[in-house]
């Protein structure tokens, strides 16, 4: 009688993916914490090192060093890195072919496994009759109250926390990408109104929304400005 509402489960290879993913971005951090780490030791000593760490040349220069916190990070961060390029190579061998992950490849910004991301997340544009819908699924829609004539904006409806991040992260780049495209003058504008650019981004995010949800419902790429 269509009495209890549903909830949509995603089928056991998308469910494989997300873990996948949510377990790179783990490792990312990790190798990040460890970076950092690491330059606060050389700070400590002040020591001024010219290279990256993410590169096994910027390592093996670290651990020259001798300095004994940093050569353990070394170590750690060379098994870290090492697991992270196994699992982008797997994700890339299975997913690369994906349309809807192409198509949001063509938004500046967005690379593959942002827009793998995104896909993993979403899962189903047609669950979305609208970005709108969309938008209050990635946390990007704040919360209104009203009340005796007074309304207020509050914090960000809270469901999918993995999709405000990656989509905020994208929304850094397709400004960087685009410094005079149309959501390049939002950020702007909105950092000039809240002078947070925080804030300013993720307004950015919620109009980026509307352009992963064109390109993905109505299958084409995005066209430059």
């Amino acid at each position: 009688m269509d009495w209890l509402p549903t909830s949509y489960v995603p089928g056991a290879e998308l469910r494989w993916l997300r873990s996948l993913l949510r377990h790179r971005a783990f490792r990312r951090k990790m190798s990040t914490a460890v970076t950092n780490r690491s330059w606060s030791e050389f700070r400590k000593r002040d020591i001024k090192l010219g290279v990256n760490l993410g590169t096994r040349k910027g390592r093996k220069l670290a651990i020259s060093l001798g300095v004994f916190e940093v050569v353990q990070n070394m170590e750690l961060l060379e098994v870290v890195e090492r697991q992270i390029g196994e699992i982008e190579a797997l994700l890339r061998k299975r997913y690369e072919g994906l349309n809807p992950v192409r198509l949001m490849m063509t938004i500046p910004g967005i690379g593959f496994l942002t827009a793998l991301t995104l896909y993993a997340e979403i899962c189903d544009i047609e669950r979305f009759p609208s970005p709108d819908k969309l938008a209050h699924y990635c946390s990007l829609v704040p919360r209104v109250h009203s009340s005796g004539g007074h309304t207020s904006m509050d914090k960000e409806t809270r469901a999918n926390k993995w999709l405000k991040w990656i989509l905020i992260e994208a929304a850094w780049s397709h400004v960087s990408f685009c410094p005079d495209g149309r959501l390049a003058k939002v950020f702007h504008e909105a950092y000039r109104r809240k002078k947070d650019k925080k804030k300013a981004i993720k307004i950015v995010a919620r109009k980026l929304v509307n352009v992963v949800w064109g390109v993905w419902k109505y299958e084409k790429g995005f066209m430059v400005e």
